[in-house]
């Protein structure tokens, strides 16, 4: 990436240390108003823009539960890694389960004094098995969690039970393939790929709690099942806000209707997930609906720029100003998407 933006000079384009604080429609100049403030300077930057694409999306606003604020020890989020602090011979704690715990655990482990992996749902974890996939074996692939009662899902589930059974068997830790084998349909959460997490789980120096946290005071996590742990360091694998579309950013609408406040108290609501009825000349990228676990985001974000290089060709063509969806094409577009999740809230 770092390669393709030289190549294009985009770096010439882009203001970085730089926070957008709200971004105002115009109704009567037909254009976006953008406060940026940047601590270099002490008065914010006032700019005009005719088009805005948003690329906040919910991978980038870290999820840092209040609770863990209590801790008296060293507190690191996988986002904002602190590469001076040393986690070597220390008692550390990771919470969470999903792919960043997957990563992080695999790297601290042989090095710490003890490591407490607390985890409250399992995930599923498959072997990296990297060789060049062909078109038929992605679709072939594919199709094991497109119905988690199809025989195809059903015989993934059950291979992938006993791949993971059998690391962990084969590394004297048995005990642990209740705790660590998902009951739910491969599929329902973001897969795990890894050839040595599980591995690593299987250490003598790391115990796996699979009880929810009850408490944090001083040092000590802890868990409803009546057990303390005294630890010096916490790592939060615990993800990110995925749907904190807008960060901090605030956004204006057509008469002064505040985006975020309206996404808070409704369900967020788009056209083909990229333009807002009210916000016009608003394209957002990765917003409500169109993040996936399986696959490249990369590859929907490019779709959706796309999308919106087409809208905006169209409006120079036929010289349109400004353009949003009508809430009834939105409607239309959100019930559908939503009809698609019927029946599997079962699996939350």
């Amino acid at each position: 990436m770092h390669k393709v933006t030289k190549k294009y000079q985009v770096y010439n384009q882009v203001q970085f240390e730089t926070c957008v604080v709200r971004a105002t429609w115009l109704d009567d100049k037909k254009k976006w108003e953008i406060e940026l403030s940047r601590p270099s300077q002490k008065e914010n930057q006032i700019k005009y823009f005719g088009f805005i694409f948003s690329g906040v999306v919910g991978l980038s606003v870290p999820n840092l539960p209040k609770e863990f604020e209590a801790f008296e020890g060293k507190v690191i989020h996988s986002a904002f890694w602190d590469n001076d602090y040393n986690l070597n011979n220390k008692r550390d704690a990771v919470i969470g389960s999903g792919t960043s715990s997957i990563q992080i655990i695999p790297n601290i482990a042989s090095t710490v004094d003890h490591l407490y992996s607390f985890q409250r749902t399992p995930a599923w974890v498959s072997p990296k098995n990297e060789f060049k996939y062909s078109n038929f074996m992605i679709n072939l692939n594919f199709g094991k969690w497109g119905n988690a009662k199809s025989k195809r899902a059903k015989f993934a589930k059950s291979a992938l039970s006993m791949h993971m059974a059998h690391v962990l068997r084969s590394n004297g830790r048995e005990d642990l393939i209740q705790k660590l084998v998902p009951e739910f349909p491969v599929g329902c959460k973001r897969i795990g790929v890894s050839d040595n997490y599980l591995q690593a789980l299987c250490l003598p120096n790391v115990t796996v709690n699979c009880s929810p946290i009850k408490k944090i005071r001083g040092r000590t996590i802890s868990t409803t099942d009546g057990i303390d742990t005294e630890v010096d360091t916490i790592v939060l694998a615990t993800g990110f806000n995925v749907i904190g579309f807008l960060g901090e950013m605030q956004i204006f609408g057509q008469n002064g209707l505040l985006l975020n406040q309206l996404w808070k108290e409704q369900t967020p609501k788009t056209y083909k997930t990229v333009v807002i009825h009210g916000f016009s000349n608003f394209f957002m990228m990765l917003g409500s609906g169109s993040a996936l676990g399986h696959s490249s985001v990369v590859t929907m974000i490019e779709s959706q720029v796309d999308y919106g290089i087409e809208m905006i060709e169209y409006m120079l063509k036929n010289n349109i100003t400004c353009m949003d969806p009508t809430e009834k094409a939105q409607e239309k577009f959100t019930t559908k998407l939503q009809s698609g999740f019927k029946g599997l809230d079962q699996w939350l």
